[in-house]
C-alpha cells in the first residue's frame, strides 16, 4: 500500500475509542430524567424507574411519591417518559389550562386493531377529527342537552329501587343493569330490561377481554374483542337507525348525531364507536362509583342514618329525590362528592 495513503493503527484507535464513548454514553443516557422533567423518584440506567414501578395498588404507592415529590412528578420507563397527575388542581392546570399543549397523546398499538384508525377518541392525535369528537360531545352533552336525559334517569331509578325491593340478594347486578340500560337508552335508544340481557352479558365480555389486551397473546384479544364489538355495537346501531327509517324518534344521541352526519362530515362507523366508547368508559365507571357508595353506607351507618334523615325531611316518603332537590341535601351532596 502506498505510504500516502497508509491509515496509522493509532489514528483507527482513537476513532474507534470515540465512537465507542459515544455509543455508551448515548445508551446510558436511555432511562435518566431529562432536566425539564418534573422531579421523580431515582432512575437506573437503562431500565429507568421500571424496577421499582409498583405491580399492584399503583395509586398507593403514586401518592407517596406525590408527598415526596410534589403533586405533578415524572417516571422514566427506559426512553419513554410518565407524567403523574396526582391533585385535580395539577390535572385543571395541566390538562385544561394548557389544553393547547397537552392535549396529544401517544399511540398504542392495540387501538387501532380494534377500533380502526381514527375509531376512538382516546387514541386519536390531536387534529381536525379529534377536535370533531370534541365538538359532537360538547354540543351532545353540555348542561343543557343533559337535561333532557332526566325523565330517562328517573325511570332507570324507580325501576332499580322496584328490583332491589324483589331481588335485594342481586343489588350489584341490578346496579349494572340500572346503569348499562340508562347509557344504552341515552345513546342507542334501547333498554335491557333484565339482568341477564345478551347486552349486559356481551358488555361483561367486552370488558374482561378489553382489560386483557395489552398482556400476552394481546393480537388474538384484539381480534376477538373486535369481533364482540362488531356484534354488540353494530347490532345496536342497526337497530337504532331502523327506528329512524320507521319514524320512531327515541332521542337517542346515535339518532341525532346520524341526523346530522353530513354538517360534521362523519360516517355511520365513526358514530357507532362515538356511542359505543361512551357506554363503555360511563357505564363502567358509574356502577364502579354506585358499588363504593353501597359499600361506605354499610360501613359506615351514622351517615347512612343522617342522609336518610335529610331525604326523609327534604324529600318525604312519597316520591324520590330529583335534581331540583339536590340544593336542599347539602349532606347528600358531600356524601356523593367524597364517593
Amino acid at each position: 500500500m502506498n505510504a500516502a495513503y497508509a491509515i496509522s493503527p493509532f489514528k483507527v484507535f482513537i476513532v474507534l475509542s470515540l465512537l465507542i464513548t459515544w455509543m455508551i454514553r448515548r445508551i446510558l443516557k436511555v432511562g435518566r430524567r431529562e432536566p425539564l422533567l418534573p422531579p421523580g423518584p431515582g432512575t437506573t440506567p437503562i431500565l429507568g424507574n421500571i424496577t421499582i414501578l409498583p405491580k399492584k395498588d399503583a395509586y398507593l404507592q403514586f401518592g407517596e411519591w406525590a408527598k415526596q415529590y410534589g403533586e405533578i412528578f415524572s417516571l422514566k420507563v427506559s426512553s419513554k417518559t410518565i407524567v403523574v397527575l396526582s391533585s385535580p388542581d395539577a390535572v385543571i392546570h395541566v390538562m385544561e389550562k394548557n389544553g393547547a399543549i397537552t392535549s396529544d397523546k401517544p399511540s398504542a398499538a392495540h387501538r387501532p386493531r380494534i377500533f380502526g384508525e381514527n375509531g376512538i377518541l382516546a387514541g386519536i392525535q390531536y387534529g381536525p377529527l379529534y377536535r370533531t369528537w370534541r365538538k359532537v360531545a360538547n354540543e351532545m352533552f353540555g348542561r343543557s342537552a343533559c337535561q333532557r336525559h332526566t325523565p330517562t334517569q328517573l325511570a332507570e331509578t324507580s325501576q332499580l329501587m322496584l328490583n332491589l325491593l324483589d331481588h335485594p340478594e342481586e343489588i350489584f347486578d341490578e346496579i349494572e343493569r340500572a346503569v348499562l340500560s340508562l347509557k344504552l337508552s341515552v345513546f342507542f335508544g334501547t333498554r335491557p330490561t333484565s339482568a341477564s340481557s345478551p347486552e349486559r352479558k356481551s358488555s361483561i365480555a367486552l370488558r374482561r377481554v378489553y382489560s386483557s389486551c395489552q398482556l400476552q397473546h394481546w393480537k388474538r384479544k384484539c381480534d376477538e374483542l373486535k369481533c364482540l364489538q362488531e356484534d354488540l355495537w353494530g347490532g345496536l346501531a342497526a337497530r337504532a337507525e331502523k327506528k329512524v327509517e320507521a319514524g320512531i324518534q327515541t332521542g337517542s344521541f346515535y339518532e341525532q348525531v346520524l341526523g346530522r352526519a353530513s354538517e360534521w362530515n362523519i360516517d355511520r362507523k365513526t358514530i357507532r364507536n362515538m356511542a359505543a366508547i361512551y357506554v363503555m368508559s360511563a357505564t363502567h365507571t358509574t356502577t364502579t362509583t354506585l358499588r363504593w357508595f353501597i359499600i361506605l353506607v354499610t360501613v359506615y351507618p351514622h351517615a347512612q342514618e343522617k342522609l336518610r334523615e335529610e331525604i326523609d325531611r327534604v324529600v318525604g316518603q312519597d316520591r324520590l329525590p330529583s335534581p331540583e332537590d339536590m340544593p336542599n341535601l347539602p349532606y347528600l351532596h358531600a356524601f356523593i362528592r367524597e364517593v
